[in-house]
């Protein structure tokens, strides 16, 4: 029995391990979960600070029975870690670890219909951010709830 796709066991007994590991580490990441669609009026907003995300899997291929049937057993781990408060951002207040918040859109206040992505990550990311981050600025767009922090 031959395999162009994976490889498989040479003996009646053996295993092949077929494993990769995919790490990321970033200075921030916010992620948007949107009700319904982009131009949802709520949305829930969650800022990473100095996250690392590693995901990595591993494939045992084995015969199962005695007509040299492949059995795949897969194992996959996706880890998120955040780096806690160090010197550096201590000091800074918009540097903390994570933040969840729920934002909603002032009724009445319309999406541009011509917006860029960026202008649109902008509007749902930066702009609940600079009202969180700093309270002395006063936005008539949008309504940012902390849930935890």
């Amino acid at each position: 029995m031959t395999s162009i796709g994976f490889p498989i066991p040479t003996a009646a007994n053996g295993r092949t391990l077929v494993g990769g590991r995919f790490a990321l580490d970033a200075q921030q990441a916010s992620l948007v979960l949107m009700e319904g669609e982009i131009l949802a009026n709520r949305w829930a907003l969650f800022y990473l600070n100095q996250p690392s995300l590693i995901f990595s899997n591993i494939a045992q291929y084995m015969f199962v029975d005695e007509k040299q049937t492949v059995g795949i057993d897969l194992t996959e781990k996706l880890l998120l870690k955040l780096t806690g408060m160090t010197k550096e951002n201590k000091a800074h207040d918009f540097n903390r670890t994570t933040v969840v918040c729920k934002v909603e859109r002032e009724k009445g206040h319309r999406w541009p219909k011509d917006s860029s992505v960026r202008e649109c990550l902008a509007q749902r990311i930066d702009e609940p951010l600079v009202q969180l981050f700093s309270p002395s600025q006063e936005s008539t767009k949008t309504t940012v709830l902390e849930l935890f922090e």
